[in-house]
């Protein structure tokens, strides 16, 4: 028994030190593809004078750059601050041009439709890379369709949080994604897979996923995002009828602890949700969930614990009341059926089992919080000279409405996650039970924080 614990220990040190070769290989090939290309930019900018007069040896620094590719773009239609990224797809394509990338356009009109087409394009071979340009719900149906294949995701960040993007590192300035898409490398990240009671097969997610009041907020906070006053009224009644639950949870099919809650969460990422740092120490390439199990606390703890203010808690893991951990496989059982969702949209109840797909997606990255092994900084340098020396000048009125900058106070924390309720929700607290209206008053109070927002970018510079 002694010898196959020291063999084993020995084994997992040997593989600890031949990845941090590795890792450490692929750092000094990032830094040397780096600097030789920030060479050729310093080269093609002290040639610029030649362009007019002489535009084959002014161009001759940065001819072969970077290689001509082919590449599929799937674009949501209705991203941007004025929903009209379609009417602007041709700036994007030749954008994307000046990089060296030829763009397939396809528009995303429904999720499932862009993950048949995803997938299909995949398994033919026809692109090495597939870029999705959107919000996190484009970036995840895109992505969800390249589990497993050789192709690449791109990603160009239109939407309003932009968590994917941000975890990984990629600019929410168009060009500069743009840039990046053209010099950066491929990274392997993880993906989050759940499978719950009455779901026909297990569903993946690169950001979250939530048991609980959380999954239950989820179509009460679409239906507030879309004015459905009427459909969020009728809703709330049976979320403020969640109670703490007896929830037994096992980590690596080992029995782990078992608590009173209403609420966990699932997640492969550190941000989720309104732009909110709720795993801050989870990483997208380490090959694990992060676990978080809000213990004993009801609506109205919940919402003292994320309000702003000098008594609301940070999400801590010194928190008495906060159980963190991390696994390859999570299952969660819980003694009444409760509501289990990815993002906003739940896809079954407990019990579910939830399992990392470690490294089942290439994605070409920055040097962003969420990854364990980022892209070099001198890499991430090149690609920033690239997007300023290269990028063509659009028309001063061929301009596009880009993404909103992420919103700055995440002080509210589980609360934005779960989207303030406003409007017509008051009526119905004034019928519910006492104990909601302090949550309904609250909720309204961020609700009325979130409404401001920083001035947008354009989509094209």
């Amino acid at each position: 028994m002694g010898r196959k614990s020291t063999r084993s220990v020995s084994n997992s040190s040997r593989a600890r030190k031949k990845a941090a070769r590795r890792m450490a290989a692929v750092e000094r090939d990032d830094d040397s593809r780096g600097r030789s290309l920030q060479r050729r930019l310093a080269e093609a900018q002290a040639m610029a004078p030649l362009a007019l007069d002489k535009p084959e040896i002014a161009n001759a620094p940065v001819a072969r750059v970077w290689p001509n590719r082919r590449a599929l773009l799937i674009i949501n239609s209705k991203s941007g601050p004025n929903h009209d990224s379609i009417l602007h797809v041709r700036e994007l394509v030749d954008l994307l041009a000046s990089f060296g990338i030829r763009v397939d356009v396809r528009v995303k009109l429904h999720k499932s439709q862009t993950r048949k087409e995803v997938r299909a394009a995949a398994r033919a071979g026809r692109y090495e890379l597939v870029i999705a340009a959107g919000g996190d719900g484009t970036v995840e149906a895109v992505a969800s369709g390249l589990i497993g294949a050789r192709a690449s995701l791109g990603i160009i960040p239109l939407g309003t949080y932009n968590n994917v993007a941000t975890c990984l590192g990629i600019p929410t300035d168009v060009t500069q994604a743009c840039a990046l898409i053209a010099c950066g490398t491929a990274r392997r990240i993880d993906v989050g897979q759940v499978l719950a009671r009455h779901m026909k097969r297990p569903r993946v997610f690169l950001e979250l996923s939530a048991m609980g009041l959380g999954a239950a907020l989820g179509p009460l906070g679409q239906h507030v995002e879309k004015k459905r006053w009427n459909q969020a009224a009728q809703t709330l009644p049976a979320v403020m009828d969640m109670s703490p639950t007896p929830t037994h949870v096992k980590l690596d099919d080992v029995q782990g602890p078992t608590s009173n809650t209403l609420l966990v969460t699932i997640s492969n990422a550190p941000r989720a949700g309104a732009g909110l740092s709720l795993s801050p120490a989870a990483r997208m390439d380490d090959g694990l969930l992060d676990v978080c199990i809000y213990e004993d606390m009801h609506q109205t703890d919940l919402l003292a614990r994320f309000l702003p203010g000098p008594d609301s808690l940070t999400s801590s893991p010194t928190d008495d009341k906060l159980l963190r951990a991390r696994a390859r496989t999570v299952e969660v059982h819980t003694a009444r059926p409760m509501p289990v969702s990815i993002e906003s949209k739940i896809v079954g109840v407990t019990p579910a089992r939830f399992t990392v797909l470690g490294g089942a997606l290439s994605v070409i990255a920055g040097d962003g919080s969420g990854l364990l092994q980022p892209s070099s900084v001198e890499l991430v340098r090149a690609s920033a000279s690239a997007a300023q020396t290269l990028a063509p000048v659009p028309p001063t009125n061929g301009t596009v409405g880009g993404p909103q900058q992420l919103v700055r106070s995440s002080s509210s924390g589980l609360l934005q996650l779960l989207v303030p309720v406003a409007g017509r929700t008051l009526d119905a607290a004034a019928a519910a039970r006492p104990v909601l209206l302090p949550l309904v008053v609250g909720a309204l109070g961020v609700a009325a924080a979130s409404l401001w927002r920083p001035a947008t970018k354009r989509l094209v510079r």
